[in-house]
C-alpha cells in the first residue's frame, strides 16, 4: 500500500536539506504508559483516522532528537483523526510526538490511505500545563527535521525550533502569514476560530499543508530512488 514511501522520503530528506541550508546554522517495544497530562490534538494531511502516535523524550545527542529509546506512551487517533490514549508528565516536556500511518489509517477527508504517512511536532511543558492541542502535519515535521538537522540542546532548543520553524514558513509556507506558529495553530476549524481573522489563519494553514504535501508527493512520484522502505520522515 505504501510503495511510494521510499521515493517520499528521498523527497522529504531533499526537502529538508535545502531548507537547513537556508538559515543559520528507532526505538524498542513501548514503556509503561505513563501518567499525567493527556495529550490532546490531531495529525493533518488531512487528518489522519487510525494512526499510531508515539511521544519520545528529546534526545539532544541523536541526530532525530529521538535517538533508540522506547517511547514515554503510545496512542492512537480516533475516527474523528484526534489523538487519544497518550498522558504525558510535563516534568519530562519537551516530548517529539510522532503519528506514523498503518494499513487501517485513512485520511478523514477522502477516505484513502494518506499521502504522508509519517508525522513529527513537539510539544512543551508549557504547552502540556496549559492543555494546547499539539499538531503535526508535513510542516512541523520539516521544521523538527531543520532543527534537528542543525543542532540543538534543551538551552535553545525553542530557538532552534522558531528559526526552523520561520525558514519551512518563508521557503515552504505558500504565503503563510509569519506570526503563525506552525507547532500550536491549527490548520483544522475548530469552536476557538470565532472570528473571521482566525478563519482566514486556518484556511491559510491548510492550504500551505496540501500545498507542501502536494510538492513532496510529486518529488516522490519523480524521484528514481529505489531504496528500502523507509518512512516518510525518518526517525
Amino acid at each position: 500500500m505504501f510503495g511510494s514511501k521510499a521515493r517520499l522520503a528521498t523527497a522529504i530528506a531533499l526537502s529538508t536539506a535545502m531548507l537547513s541550508a537556508c538559515g543559520d546554522g528507532g526505538g524498542g517495544s513501548s514503556a509503561p504508559a505513563s501518567t499525567g497530562t493527556a495529550l490532546t490534538g490531531t495529525a493533518v494531511k488531512g487528518p489522519l483516522v487510525n494512526a499510531t502516535v508515539k511521544a519520545y523524550a528529546m534526545d539532544y545527542s541523536a541526530g532525530d532528537l529521538i535517538g533508540a529509546a522506547a517511547p514515554v506512551d503510545t496512542g492512537t487517533t480516533n475516527s474523528k483523526a484526534q489523538i487519544t490514549g497518550i498522558s504525558l508528565d510535563p516534568a519530562g516536556a519537551p516530548y517529539i510526538v510522532v503519528v506514523e500511518a498503518d494499513g487501517d489509517t485513512t485520511d478523514l477527508t477522502t477516505g484513502a490511505p494518506p499521502v504522508i504517512t509519517v508525522m513529527k511536532t513537539v510539544i512543551t511543558a508549557d504547552m502540556l500545563n496549559a492543555s494546547t492541542p499539539v499538531v503535526a502535519t508535513p510542516l512541523t515535521s520539516l521544521a523538527v527535521e531543520v532543527a534537528a538537522s542543525r543542532g540543538t540542546s534543551a538551552e535553545t532548543l525553542q530557538a532552534s525550533l522558531n528559526d526552523a520553524q520561520n525558514t519551512v514558513k518563508s521557503t515552504l509556507g505558500f504565503g503563510l502569514d509569519e506570526s503563525v506558529d506552525l507547532f500550536s495553530a491549527m490548520p483544522v476549524l475548530t469552536d476557538d476560530a470565532d472570528t473571521p481573522e482566525e478563519q482566514a489563519q486556518v484556511a491559510a494553514y491548510r492550504l500551505a499543508v496540501e500545498a507542501v504535501s502536494a510538492v513532496l508527493a510529486n518529488a516522490a512520484a519523480d524521484s528514481t530512488d529505489t531504496g528500502d522502505s523507509a518512512t516518510d520522515v525518518d526517525r
